[in-house]
């Protein structure tokens, strides 16, 4: 079973010397039927990342792939 649609997703956090951490969120789909790869992506400083989660995460989670796409 399963759709031609394959996605995976994973968050991590990367510091530095230069200023706060970053969180970043990445979201990959991929269609072996059309041979279409999709990578969505977020990031944001750790110091906010509360905030501005609240906007990206229906960015990422309320999309809508066909199966042509």
């Amino acid at each position: 079973g399963g759709g031609k649609l394959r996605g995976y997703g994973c968050r991590v956090r990367v510091t530095s010397q230069e200023g706060p951490p970053l969180i970043m969120q990445y979201l990959v789909i991929g269609n072996a039927a059309t041979g279409t790869l999709f990578v969505m992506f977020f990031e944001t400083p750790e110091p906010e990342w509360e905030w501005a989660w609240t906007i990206a995460e229906p960015l990422l989670t309320l999309f809508v792939l066909g199966d042509d796409a």
